[in-house]
């Protein structure tokens, strides 16, 4: 049975990491998650639940640790009979990932879109001249690209001029039943 790799940067608290957890507990997939940068809380209670966590460990995207985690990746694709990897978090060097596995595999990959295409490429910055080429290059190399709604898939095709033939809509979901909806006449506080 094919499995499905995730990438993400850390297992630290945050959204995505939220979604990750998620995916664990009620996918029918067997999903393996790679971490990497650093584990964390998120990944810790993963890994207690029994999902197969990697933590690569990466500490400068400058260094020799970048090739190494490469090379992680592709012996984890190879060793695991991984038959999609997908990309969550927005750093370009996931970006650099996904553009080499698609070139030396045969893995499906799917960049995930978590937000629009300004944030990801961080408008107004320094390096969004090079995040922007990365992520066009990645996006073109990718097999489907997901965003979280489509607000963020129209940001890709009219900002990024990413191919919408490639880009599905799957919103995050919610377990309303977690929340506790009462009804005191304030209905503009946050609580």
């Amino acid at each position: 049975k094919m499995k499905v790799l995730h990438i993400l940067a850390s297992g630290e608290l945050g959204g995505i990491e939220i979604l990750a957890r998620d995916i664990a507990k009620y996918s029918s997939s067997e999903n393996i998650f790679c971490f990497v940068w650093k584990g964390g809380c998120i990944a810790d209670e993963m890994l207690s639940k029994g999902a197969d966590i990697r933590i690569l460990g990466i500490k400068s995207n400058l260094s020799a640790d970048v090739i190494t985690a490469y090379k992680q990746i592709q012996e984890i694709i190879r060793t695991e009979n991984v038959g999609t990897v997908i990309f969550h978090h927005s750093a370009p060097i996931m970006w650099i990932y996904l553009i080499l596995i698609s070139c030396n595999s045969s893995v499906r990959t799917i960049l995930y879109a978590h937000n629009n295409y300004d944030n990801l490429i961080i408008k107004d910055s320094k390096s969004s001249f090079i995040r922007k080429s990365i992520l066009k290059v990645a996006a073109d190399k990718a097999d489907q690209i997901i965003a979280i709604s489509n607000s963020v898939k129209d940001s890709l095709i009219n900002k990024g001029r990413i191919n919408a033939k490639k880009i599905i809509t799957v919103y995050n979901g919610i377990d309303t039943k977690k929340f506790i909806m009462r009804d005191d006449g304030e209905k503009n506080k946050i609580i």
